[in-house]
């Protein structure tokens, strides 16, 4: 009697219990890897530029351009969804606005943090929209 049942300390228990539960909870919100093929585009056309194409006599890649210029952000429009790209400032953007792309990176909060970014032919694509 009078002996405590656990031969460690009940504060160093629970600091081993929080750096575990820290360690799972890291992992378990890791960034989610992504592959998806799609056109790099713009909030406010996304991929349909025709109410500005044909009014103001511009290509798709001119329109991209302008309405990021003017606010817009760029996006990734796939055959189902658009994500936001969440690191806006990189040069590659703009070089392949209005192209089909294929984007490599990190899912973060519904968007796409882009680590690489390459054209890809329309053909060439298994599928068009795919993100894993």
């Amino acid at each position: 009697m009078g002996k405590p049942a656990l031969p460690v300390r009940p504060t160093l228990l629970l600091a081993v219990l929080a750096v575990i539960a820290a360690g799972l909870a890291g992992w378990w919100f890791r960034p989610t890897p992504v592959m998806a093929y799609g056109v790099i585009g713009d909030s406010v056309c996304e991929h349909d530029h025709r109410r500005f194409t044909t009014r103001f006599n511009a290509s798709e890649r001119e329109c991209t351009l302008g309405c990021v210029k003017g606010g817009a952000e760029f996006v990734l429009v796939t055959d189902t969804r658009v994500y936001r790209i969440r690191n806006q400032q990189l040069p590659e953007l703009g070089t392949f606005a209005s192209q089909r792309v294929r984007v490599e990176g990190t899912l973060e909060d519904g968007g796409i943090r882009v680590a690489k970014l390459a054209a890809v032919d329309v053909g060439t694509s298994t599928s068009p929209g795919c993100v894993r």
